[in-house]
């Protein structure tokens, strides 16, 4: 299953329908506050932040990947990037920075949850006062919070990518002649002897670090990129830091050796 996921950026100019409200969102005369005034009051993404986020997410319903928040954590790379996070009128906001070319940037990861178009308004002005100019972005919105938006003025959606959504309920039973191949996979697995699948212990942190690096040399080669080894790598460390059924992990041995590990 698929979804768009466009990306929403506020223009200057009128993209959508004529409002009153237009007026209030068009550029200013006078400059740009001092970037750093407009990261007040954010904090970066941690752990310890997820019951807040998790009241938000069960409420919301958002569909997709980047609300994952394990996902979330690892974006987080001292000196290069973090989710930056805060609470306006109820509603979870989340932003993006990074450095890019040696400049800091700040963009909405995500639609404030519960969706509030006041609030995403004034994510947008946080995001250009800080960029300095009118570049700021969402990065990515579901076709729910998109119907959310399509009022607003100065606004301006364009389809970015098609994101893959799983359904874990089609895979409990492997049922059907869609999932025959999975299905027969599975079992020529299950019938090797020197084959063992067990859940993730700290023990074996060190062993998918290892692994990981050879797999990262092995895709760069064949690939040209690290194939999210970045990620990966943070995902492992995190592992023990949130509850099991947010993010737990399984590993596979071939021979006694490591194989293969998992995380979601």
């Amino acid at each position: 299953m698929a979804a768009a996921q466009p990306k929403l950026r506020l223009t200057r100019h009128m993209d959508m329908q004529t409002s009153s409200a237009s007026v209030q969102m068009r550029a200013p005369t006078s400059r740009f506050p001092a970037t750093q005034d407009a990261l007040e009051g954010l904090k970066i993404l941690e752990p310890g932040d997820y019951d807040r986020y998790r009241e938000a997410l069960v409420g919301n319903k958002p569909m997709g990947w980047s609300y994952y928040f394990p996902f979330l954590l690892t974006q987080n790379r001292e000196g290069r990037s973090a989710v930056l996070v805060d609470f306006d009128e109820g509603s979870v906001c989340l932003y993006h920075w990074r450095m890019r070319d040696g400049v800091p940037r700040l963009d909405i990861h995500n639609p404030p949850m519960p969706m509030n178009t006041a609030v995403l308004r004034r994510c947008f002005e946080r995001a250009n006062d800080f960029n300095a100019n009118w570049s700021a972005r969402l990065r990515r919105i579901d076709s729910a919070d998109r119907k959310a938006i399509a009022g607003m003025s100065h606004v301006h959606v364009s389809e970015h990518k098609l994101q893959y959504l799983f359904a874990p309920e089609k895979y409990t039973e492997l049922a059907g002649k869609e999932l025959y191949t999975v299905r027969r996979n599975v079992k020529a697995v299950e019938k090797l002897a020197d084959v063992d699948v067990r859940p993730f212990a700290p023990s074996d942190a060190e062993a998918c670090h290892e692994l990981l690096r050879r797999w990262r040399k092995v895709h760069r080669d064949a690939h040209g990129t690290a194939g999210g080894f970045g990620t990966s790598r943070r995902a492992i460390d995190l592992v023990g830091q949130l509850p099991e059924d947010v993010l737990r992990g399984e590993v596979v041995f071939v021979d006694g050796q490591l194989a293969g590990f998992a995380f979601g």
